[in-house]
């Protein structure tokens, strides 16, 4: 496995960065034991949501990560830390951070938005002494929160589409592909792989949620597919599934399509009610356009969401509602032959991760830069918003009428040199704003 390193600097007075770190949370993470991390999954089975992911659970997680049981004994073990395989040379267990490669980081603490509503300020007044963490996403296959002071780790989850589908246990299997057959070999050995588990942005943001202000963070899996999830940080003490997406069209290897499109391909949400959670799969051929989880099109998620809420309308003489949307790009083909896919871009509902709208056009192509939305004012109000294709082309949203019936996109800029158009690959910036009353 990589190794992952989270290292943090302090600043002078004059913005002089130290020359070491005041902690490096691989190292704190390394002396704790295994067995006293704060780790927890999804339980779509049965039962309560939330699971610890421990080898005392090992007969139910066993089939959600496509194990026998005794192989997922040994496996959670190994993936919390401890060395079932001699791997290291001195100790019991083993480097437990994994690399950390195209996550960044969002750091949250007690609230500093400026919005104006009621609700906001007492939402501020009452999470004015909430812990800061730092969270990051490893190809451990974890979201890791550290906290900001210390550097130790809080608690770790494993997304429902990181521990399904093969995808967290391929890092102790070799795939092998002969023709049309897959074969998969359990490594029990010190043997391991490195694999994208957790390898997208992350973005989070105070929404209004049935009456109340809740911090969610939306995490993409970025280079290891096409899914992202949603978790309720709001009490750092006590984090809440929300939802997940996966548009399950990859083979383990995740470098080429399922073969068998009619049969394979499907999108997967899970979805927590109350205490308990579910999944449901919905073959690509039963989903219409105007399905709410048409997903079909999405891709490796490299479109960092931008978060706002728009304005919906609820019939004659009825107030609009206030809806909290997330906007993303469906991400990139990575270079797969896949003639299927189309461009897009989602308009989210981020309460439950149901679309309200896809936008796209026939000259679009994979969007793969983050949604940035032209703000105005103190609000987070989404009338207008950008974003970007690997063609070199960008694209305005307009949401600014109250059905999404009526939201429309058009392209607004492209580079015109075909040299130059070939070289665009995904962007990890895009900002506008307005200048003299113009948008830039």
């Amino acid at each position: 496995q990589w190794y992952g390193h989270l290292y943090k600097y302090t600043l002078d007075a004059n913005g002089v960065m130290s020359e070491s770190p005041k902690w490096d949370a691989a190292s704190k993470l390394n002396k704790k034991s295994y067995s006293a991390r704060k780790v927890f999954t999804v339980n779509w089975k049965s039962g309560s949501w939330k699971m610890d992911f421990k080898e005392d659970n090992a007969s139910t997680l066993a089939p959600m990560l496509g194990l026998t049981q005794d192989q997922a004994f040994k496996f959670i073990r190994w993936a919390l830390g401890s060395d079932e395989w001699d791997e290291a040379l001195e100790s019991d267990e083993r480097y437990k951070l994994g690399d950390i490669y195209h996550s960044g980081l969002v750091e949250i603490g007690p609230p500093r938005g400026s919005n104006p509503h009621g609700v906001y300020r007492k939402f501020k007044e009452t999470h004015a002494g909430r812990e800061k963490l730092v969270y990051v996403q490893a190809n451990d296959g974890m979201l890791h929160a550290f906290e900001a002071e210390t550097g130790e780790e809080k608690w770790a989850f494993i997304p429902p589409n990181v521990l399904a589908e093969g995808r967290m246990t391929g890092m102790k299997q070799d795939i092998t592909v002969s023709g049309n057959t897959t074969t998969v070999t359990w490594l029990d050995k010190a043997k391991s792989n490195p694999r994208y588990l957790l390898d997208g942005t992350m973005t989070a943001e105070d929404v209004l949620i049935d009456g109340a202000y809740h911090t969610v963070l939306l995490g993409l899996l970025g280079y290891a597919g096409p899914g992202f999830y949603a978790l309720d940080v709001t009490d750092p003490d006590k984090p809440q599934f929300m939802w997940a997406v996966e548009n399950v069209i990859y083979n383990h290897t995740g470098d080429e399509l399922l073969s068998n499109k009619n049969t394979e391909w499907y999108v997967s949400y899970w979805a927590r009610s109350g205490d308990s959670a579910a999944r449901t799969n919905t073959l690509h051929e039963d989903i219409t356009d105007s399905s709410d989880l048409n997903y079909k099109a999405m891709r490796f998620t490299l479109s960092t969401p931008g978060i706002g809420y728009v304005s919906l309308y609820q019939g004659q003489n009825q107030p609009l509602k206030t809806q909290w949307v997330a906007i993303m790009g469906n991400g990139s083909k990575m270079g797969i032959d896949d003639a299927s896919s189309v461009a897009s871009v989602y308009v989210i509902n981020i309460e439950n991760g149901k679309l309200l709208k896809v936008l796209g056009g026939s000259s679009m192509k994979q969007i793969v830069t983050p949604a940035a939305i032209l703000w105005t004012g103190s609000t987070r109000l989404v009338k207008y918003f950008y974003v970007g294709d690997d063609n070199g082309k960008i694209y305005e949203g307009d949401l600014t009428n109250s059905q999404p019936s009526e939201w429309k996109i058009r392209g607004v800029f492209y580079i015109q040199d075909s040299d130059i158009q070939d070289s665009v690959g995904p962007s990890y910036i895009l900002d506008c704003a307005y200048i003299d009353r113009n948008k830039w």
